[in-house]
């Protein structure tokens, strides 16, 4: 089963007590973190300023420097996703993973390796593909020729 992993922001106690139920007993997820990364700065900065709080506060519960949370929510800084964790919940919110199925039925890992081509290495694989099916509906017509 492919999954996709998506990350929203618990805003009560009771919302994160529901979110740690629902998780109980998942396998845990393997990913990769970068897509997780680029919605951190969003999300700290709206937290903070949904809690009227200072890059100062946050840094000083955190403790790291209002230069740094300044650095995370510019986009400058990329915190790994326990740190942004750390930095939410010391303003009393908590990153929420949750999965669900993607919408369609390629296998990641094969999609991953067809980005690393270059577009020319892409093409000459799709003419190779459909050569190869020629092929095989050649083969096969022959086949049933002779069958009959």
């Amino acid at each position: 089963m492919t999954a996709a992993v998506t990350v929203r922001v618990a805003r009560s106690r009771p919302e994160l007590a529901a979110a740690r139920a629902r998780l109980t007993g998942r396998v845990a997820v393997v990913m990769t973190m970068g897509a997780l990364h680029e919605g951190h700065a969003e999300l700290i900065r709206e937290a903070r300023r949904r809690r009227g709080l200072s890059q100062e506060r946050v840094a000083l519960r955190a403790g790291t420097t209002q230069a740094a949370i300044s650095r995370i929510e510019r986009g400058e800084e990329s915190p790994s996703w326990e740190r942004a964790r750390a930095i939410l919940l010391v303003m009393g919110e908590a990153l929420e993973p949750s999965v669900r199925p993607l919408q369609h039925d390629r296998d990641p890992r094969h999609l991953g390796m067809e980005r690393e081509r270059s577009p020319s290495e892409r093409v000459e694989g799709a003419i190779n593909s459909v050569r190869f099916a020629n092929e095989l509906q050649a083969a096969a017509s022959a086949t049933k020729q002779r069958a009959e």
